[in-house]
């Protein structure tokens, strides 16, 4: 993002430069508080809650990522799958707009993903295979190593936190 945002503010540079040069200095300014702002609201901080405890997750600029924000409050019940992760089943699927995002990843701890092909949530606690579908959405900050201590099913609710 902050190669983008450079990218941006030096082609602002280029077209104010053929304007009135008592100008562009002022209108420079505007621009890199616009791009500033645009940056600190696109970002989406979740909160997950488990059994008291709260963790901070910061999802990624996605639209698949937004879809899931937009859905929150969310309370779901996490079941382990394959000893790497945990995974929802809700009874319906998540259907998000994968349009904008990589379709395939390898799940790292921490890492919150829709597996696209079943429409589930997965949260990983150790390292997933590559897999064809595996969209991630974001992170958990604190990491997710702490999951595996859940041998039985248990419920787990993100919300917004802004």
């Amino acid at each position: 993002m902050k190669i983008k945002s450079f990218l941006l503010i030096q082609v602002i540079i280029l077209i104010l430069s053929c304007e009135n040069k008592a100008n562009t200095q002022i209108k420079i300014e505007e621009k890199k508080s616009e791009i500033i702002k645009n940056e600190v609201n696109e970002k989406m901080k979740v909160l997950m809650k488990v059994n008291g405890k709260n963790y901070n997750v910061e999802l990624l600029k996605t639209k698949a990522a937004k879809d899931f924000y937009n859905m929150l409050p969310l309370k779901m019940k996490l079941t382990d799958y394959a000893r790497a992760e945990k995974v929802s089943d809700l009874g319906k699927k998540f259907n998000l707009d994968i349009s904008d995002s990589p379709k395939s990843s390898a799940g790292k701890p921490g890492d919150i993903s829709l597996y696209a092909p079943w429409g589930n949530i997965a949260i990983f606690y150790n390292n997933g295979p590559y897999a064809s579908g595996l969209v991630k959405l974001g992170h958990i900050l604190e990491g997710g190593k702490w999951l595996e201590d859940y041998k039985n099913d248990f419920e787990v609710t993100f919300e917004k936190n802004e």
